[in-house]
């Protein structure tokens, strides 16, 4: 076998393994993606990284493990914040929850990380969502960048953009620990 047909097979099973990666996250998604009415996207702000990175005489980089668990923590942080804004008390006496898929973008080296996700919310529950989004996100982390929030039409297409760069076999681009499903 010469040297260029075993780059190109390295490169098809490699090209191979991410698309089953993504399929699967797709997949996952695709159970839970019927009932949601938010799409939204979360940002970083790359200032305060630096200056918690900088703190540190390791060399940190935006998506190192340790920056990537910062991230994580933050997100369930907004999530139990967002659940708390839209149910009150009654999201911890009785287990009410938004359904909440994140979905971490951005995660090669030269990019700043930034989440995507899946949101249901009732209706009596939708006023002033938006807000809510924003307040949340501000609360939750000092890495707190914009937001985006918009009502989503097409769940299924809404599923494949988020998972689109789900292209890491050594990493869960969907950030289970911080996933929120409603109990029935």
């Amino acid at each position: 076998m010469n040297r260029t047909t075993l780059q190109d097979q390295l490169l098809t099973e490699q090209q191979q393994r991410i698309q089953r990666v993504r399929q699967e996250h797709e997949t996952w998604l695709q159970q839970h993606i019927s009932s949601v009415t938010h799409a939204v996207t979360l940002t970083f702000n790359k200032a305060p990284i630096r200056a918690y990175m900088n703190q540190f005489n390791q060399s940190l980089t935006m998506n190192s493990p340790e920056m990537l668990e910062q991230y994580s923590e933050a997100l369930k942080r907004f999530g139990r914040a967002l659940n708390r804004s839209l149910f009150g008390n009654a999201a911890q006496r009785h287990s009410k929850s938004i359904l909440m898929v994140p979905v971490f973008e951005g995660l090669q080296k030269s990019k700043t990380p930034h989440i995507h996700i899946a949101v249901s919310v009732p209706d009596d529950r939708s006023a002033d969502f938006e807000e809510k989004v924003a307040a949340a996100w501000t609360a939750a982390t000092p890495f707190a960048g914009y937001t985006d929030t918009r009502l989503t039409h097409d769940n299924l297409g809404w599923s494949g953009y988020i998972t689109k760069q789900s292209v890491f076999t050594d990493r869960q681009s969907i950030v289970f620990d911080a996933v929120m499903l409603p109990k029935s």
